[in-house]
C-alpha cells in the first residue's frame, strides 16, 4: 500500500510540472485580448471603458479572484439564489442517506428491499424531473425573473406532498423495549434482561443485534434474549422460552409490518419529481443573475457553497435530528441507533422538511423581486 502511494505521488507531481512547463510558455496576456473584446462588446453598449476592457483580459489572474467573488456575493440575486439551492442540497443528501433507514423502520422492510425501492423511485422522478423542467424553460423561452418564479412554484407544489410523513405506521412490539416479557409485572422498568433469557444456551453473542420475531409477533434482540435453547434449522430458533406460543419458535428478523408502503411512495416520488423539475429553471436562473463573464466562476463558487452548506452537512444534522427518536442504541459497534420510534420520527422529519423547504421557498421570492430590479438583461 505504501509503495503504491509513493508511485501515485511521484507520477502525478511529474504531470503536474510537465503542464506548469507548457502552460509557462503561454504570454502574461493574449494579444489582441483588447481589441476583441471592444468589437465583442461594440454592439452592446456604446461607451466601452478602458478599465473594463482590462479587467476582462485580466480576468484569469489569481488576484483578480477575490474581486470577483466579492461581485458575486454582492449580487442579490445571485445571492439569494445559491442559498436557496444549498437549502436544496441540504434536503437532498439527508433524504437520500436516511430514506432506506425510515422506510425499513415504518414499514418493516428488509434492508435490502428499502434500499432498491428507493432507487426505483429517485432515479426516474429525478430524472424525468430534470428533463422535463429543461424542456418547459427551452420551449417557453422562460426568462431570468420566470424560471425563478417556475422554481418557487416546485418549491410550493412539495409542501402538501410533505404530508406524506404524518402517515406513519405503529411500532410492532419488540420485547424489553416498547414491549414487557411474560410474566413481568406491568409497572416494572422495560429490559432486554428479564428471567426467561437468564440461562440462555443459543449459540450467540449478547451484544450483537441479530433480531428474531417470535411466533407471539413480538421481536427480540437476538435469540439469547428471546431465551431460545437451540438455534435449530432453516433459520427456525426452537424452545425459546421468552415467547408464549405452543411451539415457543422464533423466525430471524423483525416480525413484519401489515402498513401499507405504496402510498407514502407515490407521494416521496411527486416530491423528488417536483424537486428536480425546479433544478434546471434554478440554473438558468442563476447563470442569468451575472455577467457572462462570471458565469463559470458563478457555478463553481454555487457548488462550493451548496456542498460545504447543504450536501455535507445534511446527513450529519438530518442524524443528529433523527437520534432524537431512538429507542434503542447499539452500544457495541459505532452507537448507530437500531429501533426509531416511529411516530415521534415521522413528525421531526415532517418538521425538518417543512421548515427547510420555507427557508429555501423564501430565498427565491427574495430572488425573484431582486431580478425584477435588476440592472442585467432579464433576456
Amino acid at each position: 500500500m505504501g509503495w503504491s502511494m509513493v508511485d501515485w505521488i511521484s507520477s502525478n507531481s511529474c504531470h503536474v510540472l510537465f503542464m506548469r512547463l507548457l502552460i509557462g510558455l503561454y504570454p502574461a496576456r493574449i494579444p489582441g485580448c483588447e481589441e476583441s473584446e471592444v468589437n465583442k462588446l461594440a454592439s452592446e453598449s456604446s461607451s466601452i471603458s478602458d478599465e473594463f476592457v482590462v479587467n476582462t483580459c485580466d480576468f484569469g489572474k489569481i488576484s483578480e479572484l477575490p474581486r470577483a467573488i466579492l461581485y458575486l456575493l454582492s449580487n442579490a440575486t445571485y445571492a439569494c439564489i445559491s442559498l436557496g439551492a444549498t437549502m436544496d442540497g441540504f434536503l437532498l443528501a439527508a433524504l437520500a442517506a436516511f430514506m432506506p433507514k425510515y422506510m425499513e423502520s415504518q414499514f418493516g422492510l428488509t434492508p435490502g428491499y428499502a434500499a432498491i425501492l428507493i432507487g426505483i423511485l429517485i432515479v426516474p422522478a429525478g430524472a424525468g424531473g430534470s428533463l422535463l423542467g429543461g424542456f418547459i424553460v427551452k420551449f417557453y423561452e422562460f426568462t431570468r425573473t420566470q424560471s425563478i418564479a417556475m422554481y418557487i412554484v416546485c418549491q410550493l407544489a412539495i409542501l402538501p406532498l410533505y404530508l406524506g410523513f404524518l402517515l406513519y405506521c405503529p411500532n410492532p412490539p419488540f420485547a424489553g423495549v416498547n414491549s414487557a416479557y411474560p410474566h413481568v409485572p406491568y409497572n416494572e422498568q422495560l429490559s432486554l434482561s428479564a428471567g426467561c433469557n437468564t440461562n440462555c444456551s443459543a449459540n450467540c453473542d449478547v451484544l450483537s443485534y441479530m433480531p428474531v420475531c417470535g411466533e407471539n409477533g413480538v421481536s427480540y434482540f437476538n435469540p439469547c434474549y428471546a431465551g431460545c435453547k437451540s438455534n435449530g434449522t432453516n433459520g427456525i430458533l426452537r424452545d425459546c422460552l421468552c415467547i408464549d406460543g405452543p411451539e415457543s419458535i422464533a423466525l430471524e428478523g423483525v416480525c413484519p409490518s401489515n402498513c401499507n408502503y405504496l402510498p407514502f411512495s407515490a407521494l416521496f416520488f411527486f416530491q423528488i419529481f417536483f424537486t428536480f423539475l425546479a433544478t434546471m429553471p434554478g440554473l438558468v436562473a442563476s447563470l442569468r443573475s451575472v455577467e457572462p463573464l462570471y458565469r463559470s466562476l458563478s457555478l463553481g463558487l454555487q457548488t462550493i457553497l451548496v456542498r460545504g452548506f447543504g450536501t455535507v452537512p445534511g446527513p450529519i444534522i438530518f442524524g443528529l435530528i433523527l437520534d432524537k427518536s431512538c429507542l434503542l442504541w447499539n452500544d457495541r459497534d459505532s452507537g448507530n441507533c437500531l429501533l426509531y420510534d416511529n411516530y415521534w420520527s415521522s413528525r421531526l422529519i415532517f418538521g425538518v422538511l417543512i421548515i427547510w423547504r420555507l427557508v429555501g421557498a423564501i430565498f427565491f421570492i427574495f430572488a425573484y423581486f431582486q431580478s425584477k430590479k435588476s440592472k442585467l438583461a432579464d433576456s
